[in-house]
Formats: C-alpha cells, sequence, structure tokens
C-alpha cells in the first residue's frame, strides 16, 4: 500500500544506544525512524516468529483459533504492526518540542496541514501511546467490524494496550461513565477528522501487508480470544517490538524509513540468531 507522504512525517524512534555512540549527529546527519516503517518491521518480525521461532504446541494452539497456519501468521503480523499506532498522537510527538537535537522531528509534524495547533489541555495522568494504540485499535475495528461485540474487539486490541508489560487502566465502556478511556477518547477526537486519517491510513497499511482481514472476522465472530490466549500474544507482540526497536538489526537513516516496502525482518533475525524453542 503506498501511504500519504504526510504520514511519513510521523517518527517513531530517535537515536538511543549505540546509535549515538556512532556519533552520527557530530557527521551532521539527522537519524531518526518514522512510525510507519516501524510499524512494518514489527509486523514482518512478528509473522516470522510464527513461522519460525513459535513453539509447534504454541503454533498449533494458535492455528486452531485462526483456522489455520497461515491465518495465524496473518494475525499475529497485524496485532504486532499496529502495536505502536499510539505514537501517532499530540502528546507523543510534540514531547520534542524543546529538544536541542531532536526538535525538528516535532517541526515536520508541526508543519503538516492536519495537524492542530493544540487539541487543548493534555489529559492527567499523560497518555502513555500503549493506552491510546488500544483506544484507536478499538475504533478502527468497530468501524470495520460494526457487528462484533466490543469486548470481542478489546480481547485483540489489548495486545496493543499491553505491550510495555503490564495492562493499563482503561475502562471497558466510551461514556460519561468510561472513566480513562472515555477522557482519552475525548483527547483523540480533538485532533480533528484530518489527523485521524492518519491512524487510518497506516492501520489499513498493516492490514494489507499481512491479508488480516479474514482471519481478524473469524476471531471476532467466536467471541474474541480467551485470557491465555491473549497473554500469548501479548507476549509475542512485546517480543516483536523489542526486536523491531533494535537499531543495530533496523538501522535509522536521515530518511526514517527503508528503501523499499520489502520486509527487513528476514536479514534482521538472521543475524539475531534467536535460540530456537
Amino acid at each position: 500500500m503506498s501511504l500519504r507522504s504526510d504520514v511519513w512525517q510521523l517518527w517513531a524512534k530517535t537515536p538511543g544506544g549505540r546509535g549515538r555512540e556512532a556519533g552520527a549527529e557530530e557527521l551532521g546527519a539527522r537519524m531518526w525512524l518514522a512510525l510507519p516503517q516501524h510499524l512494518r518491521d514489527a509486523s514482518d518480525v512478528g509473522e516470522r516468529l510464527v513461522a519460525e521461532w513459535l513453539p509447534r504446541q504454541l503454533r498449533e494452539r494458535l492455528a486452531r483459533i485462526c483456522g489455520g497456519d497461515e491465518q495465524a501468521t496473518h494475525l499475529v503480523g497485524f496485532l504486532c504492526g499496529v502495536h505502536d499506532i499510539g505514537k501517532a498522537e499530540w502528546a507523543f510527538q510534540s514531547q520534542l518540542e524543546k529538544s536541542p537535537e531532536y526538535g525538528w522531528l516535532w517541526e515536520q509534524v508541526r508543519s503538516l496541514p492536519c495537524c492542530p495547533e493544540s487539541p487543548g489541555l493534555v489529559p492527567d495522568p499523560r497518555p502513555q501511546h500503549a493506552e491510546v494504540s488500544d483506544l484507536i485499535l478499538r475504533g478502527y475495528l468497530e468501524r470495520q467490524f460494526p457487528a462484533a461485540d466490543r469486548a470481542a474487539i478489546r480481547s485483540l486490541t489489548v495486545t496493543a494496550g499491553c505491550h510495555h508489560g503490564r495492562l493499563g487502566e482503561l475502562g471497558p465502556s466510551v461514556g460519561p461513565h468510561g472513566g480513562r478511556s472515555h477522557v482519552l477518547w475525548l483527547w483523540l477526537e480533538r485532533h480533528g477528522p484530518a489527523w485521524a486519517q492518519l491512524w487510518e491510513q497506516m492501520i489499513d497499511d498493516i492490514m494489507e501487508r499481512t491479508g488480516a482481514r479474514a482471519v481478524l472476522e473469524k476471531v471476532l465472530d467466536a467471541g474474541g480470544l480467551g485470557i491465555a490466549d491473549q497473554m500469548m500474544l501479548c507476549g509475542l507482540v512485546t517480543m516483536a517490538d523489542w526486536i523491531a526497536s533494535n537499531q543495530e538489526f533496523f538501522p535509522l537513516n536521515e530518511s526514517g524509513r527503508h528503501s523499499s516496502d520489502l520486509s527487513r525482518a528476514d536479514d534482521a533475525l538472521t543475524r539475531l540468531n534467536l535460540t530456537r524453542a
């Protein structure tokens, strides 16, 4: 899928660890990773983990849920690929505003026609991108699968919400009694419809890349995932994110993106050489 150029202005990663030690900034290079690229990288890693690393018993369990090995791979690839969609949010993107090294990343986001000057007062506590990812994905799946039970949808989106190792405090409902989820929904709505199209585009991109629509429909029609399967998938999403965040295997560059739409996961996982389960 060809993404609009404005989506590629959203940042996900700045140099860290060895990326800084390499002295790229001293050489005048502005190294970064665009958000759509990180989502694609994580999606591709997730698919490889299922196909080549996941223990046979767990792979068979996923296959039973999804209707086959191929569909299980599609589901994991999709969930891994949308885990950080919540980084496409004003509070996250603007956190570099005063950074002497990386303030230019916020400037390129702020220059987008769809970027609001400010959506208003940032919720307290400040939005965490994992919980925002959960909510954005909920809204997307509700629009794509309007007949699906909301609890079934949440059984999938929780994998984005807990990809940093713990569940957030989002309530199950949206409305005056929805608690944290209601507050964050109002915050997201204030970004406006043009900004919301950025979320839609990036999730559409992962949906097309993984071919996950059929398996998502199957899982939702079956009532969603049980707790044990949610925990397994949360672990896989977290692992894929860790690997795709490794800047030795998925390097940053001045454009923020890979030179093609092809996967970077094959080479990265070959070099990583994971111990087989």
